[in-house]
């Protein structure tokens, strides 16, 4: 049913998604409610909520998710970071930047131990931090995390250097 119901996400239809995920959310809360099962489908009726405007209701169960994540695999593992990244958007679009900055790095921090180099996930999660950087007023912050993409910023800086822009 959480299958279903992230494509019926995907379709647009998030009410009917909503309805598939919380039946599935039910299911799994009587087999097991501590289980990565459980948390998979309490993320992503996080990501409905948010989507829907239950910014509360999102944030509620991305933080039940985040727990059972970490309780099980530990704070430095991939699935526990993806929470952690949500948590951190969803903080950084409600306004509280530090909240949502302390989020994203760590779960930027598991990606670069666990993914190679120009990972997509890494890399998503780096322009994120670039941008919250920006947003807070660190440039030099925002800078390097933009200029340490695998193909970004150096091959801007080139065409701007060869337009004459330093």
């Amino acid at each position: 049913m959480d299958r279903l119901g992230m494509v019926v996400q995907d379709m647009g239809y998030p009410l009917k998604a909503k309805a598939f995920l919380e039946k599935a959310l039910v299911i799994n809360e009587q087999i097991d409610p501590e289980s990565l099962d459980t948390s998979t489908r309490l993320n992503n009726l996080g990501l409905i909520e948010e989507d829907l405007g239950n910014t509360k209701k999102a944030l509620d169960n991305y933080e039940k998710a985040l727990a059972i994540r970490k309780d099980l695999l530990g704070t430095a593992h991939t699935r526990t970071a993806l929470v952690l990244r949500n948590i951190g958007r969803l903080l950084m679009d409600l306004g509280d930047k530090k909240s949502a900055l302390s989020y994203m790095e760590q779960a930027y921090s598991t990606y670069k131990r666990n993914f190679p180099s120009g990972n997509p996930d890494t890399a998503r999660i780096q322009n994120d931090l670039g941008y919250l950087s920006q947003e807070m007023g660190d440039f030099e912050g925002a800078l390097a995390y933009f200029s340490s993409f695998p193909c970004s910023l150096g091959r801007s800086q080139r065409a701007n250097e060869e337009r004459g822009f330093k």
